[in-house]
Formats: C-alpha cells, sequence, structure tokens
C-alpha cells in the first residue's frame, strides 16, 4: 500500500519510540528485580543476624531483650512475606517506593534517592543523653487520676550492630500531682528505643510498676512529643500526653 513519505516518517518515529519504551521498560523491570534481590539478601542477613542475637541472650532471662527479639523476629517474617505493608518506610511522597523499616538508617541505601539513610534528618539522633520532656499527661482508665504533670530525661542510649535502625535508650519518667491536698511525686526508671524511620520513642513498663503501661511518643515537629499511654498485655490505648522539648 503507498503511503505519503511524511505518514511513513511519522510511523517510524512511532514503532521507534515502541521499541525504546519496551527496551527501557525491560531495562527497568530487571533493575527493579536486582535491587529486590538485594533487599532479600539483605533480610537473610538480618535473619543470620538476629540468631546469633538469640544466641547471645540466650542465657538471659531479661523480658526485654526477649520481647525486643521477638518481635523483630515477626518483622522479619513479615518483610519476607510481603514487599510493602504497615511496617515501611516511605522514601518520599513523589517516588511512591516504600522499604522495609528495620533496613531504615542501617548504612546502605535502600530508597533509590537514599532517602532511608539521610544523615540530617531520617537518621539523626533525637533522643540523646540528656535531652527531656514534660507536659501534661490525661488518663483514661489505667489510673485513678485523670491528669498528672509527666517528664521525661533520656539517661543513655547505645545503638547495636545486629540492628542499627533502632536506638536502645534509658530513660526516668517523673509523674507528679495532688491526691488528698498533697502533692505525690512518683519516679521511674524504664528502657526501650528510638525508631529511626518513624521518629518514635518507645519506653517499655517502669520498673517496679505494677500497672504495666507503656510509654510510645512520635514526633510532632517543633521539639513536641506526640504521647500515648499503652497497656502492656493488650495494646490499648488508656492516655494520651502532649510533652515539649525542654531547653536547657
Amino acid at each position: 500500500t503507498w503511503l505519503p513519505s511524511r505518514m511513513k516518517g511519522l510511523i517510524l518515529l512511532a514503532l521507534l519510540g515502541i521499541a525504546v519504551a519496551e527496551r527501557w521498560d525491560a531495562t527497568s523491570e530487571k533493575l527493579q528485580g536486582i535491587h529486590i534481590d538485594a533487599q532479600s539478601m539483605r533480610i537473610a542477613h538480618l535473619r543470620h543476624e538476629l540468631e546469633e542475637l538469640e544466641e547471645l541472650v540466650s542465657h538471659d532471662n531479661d523480658k526485654q531483650y526477649n520481647r525486643v527479639i521477638a518481635e523483630l523476629d515477626n518483622r522479619i517474617d513479615a518483610e519476607e512475606e510481603h514487599d510493602c505493608h504497615d511496617h515501611q518506610f516511605t522514601c518520599g511522597r513523589s517516588t511512591g517506593q516504600c522499604v522495609p523499616d528495620i533496613l531504615v538508617c542501617d548504612g546502605v541505601n535502600d530508597c533509590d534517592n537514599g532517602h532511608d539513610e539521610d544523615q540530617s534528618f531520617i537518621c539523626k539522633n533525637q533522643a540523646p543523653a540528656g535531652r527531656s520532656w514534660s507536659g501534661t499527661a490525661n488518663w483514661k482508665g489505667c489510673v485513678t487520676r485523670t491528669t498528672n504533670h509527666m517528664s521525661v530525661l533520656i539517661t543513655g542510649n547505645k545503638r547495636m550492630r545486629h540492628f542499627p535502625s533502632r536506638l536502645w535508650v534509658d530513660a526516668v519518667i517523673v509523674d507528679k500531682w495532688t491526691e488528698d491536698h498533697e502533692e505525690v511525686t512518683k519516679t521511674w526508671t524504664s528502657h526501650g528505643f528510638y525508631d529511626y524511620a518513624h521518629h518514635r520513642l518507645v519506653l517499655d513498663p517502669p520498673e517496679g510498676s505494677e500497672k504495666r503501661i507503656m510509654l510510645i511518643c512520635d514526633d510532632g515537629g517543633e521539639g513536641v512529643g506526640d504521647c500515648k499511654m499503652v497497656r502492656e498485655h493488650d495494646q490499648s490505648v488508656c492516655g494520651h500526653a502532649t510533652l515539649l522539648r525542654e531547653v536547657h
């Protein structure tokens, strides 16, 4: 069939564009496959590291370590089964890419744009020793009082080689309230971790406390901690607190 030369040229350009697009799609798919394979290898490495950690603490009856190891074990299982779920880190709204949050701030770029290793913000230590927050806690059922003044002081921290995406912390929590016209002060020692991926501070129930209440604080920006008090046994929320970072 005869076609004008101009139309033939347009058809050739269209066919060339399709060929280039198909080649690009194939290349992108291959690169994505390589990236996924690399993440799978990293998760397998984490599995090995967790087994070593379990061996190290196998003779230690510390409930904190046992609970954390069990949680990490479940998280690794989840990463092996799903590409993207609730426990994810977003590489940026414009990218649409997510990576397992347990791979954040581990020294390896998992996001294509390297956002998971951003040292200026994501991987910055927001819970250094000496940092403190204070504010008002409002309770709903955990304790008999409805409100009290609360302060949290980070007394120490360390970063473990096995899971650098978390910073393990020691803290002191001080609650103050009035009861029967008298000032009451309770000081608690707690341990927990700071989650780099979600900018979240998680403190286990204070030592010696019968209530077994955890404190979980998300970074609300501008030095504000959006906190909730959570029952350890069923993870139900029984209080909230807005804590402001203190400037010394």
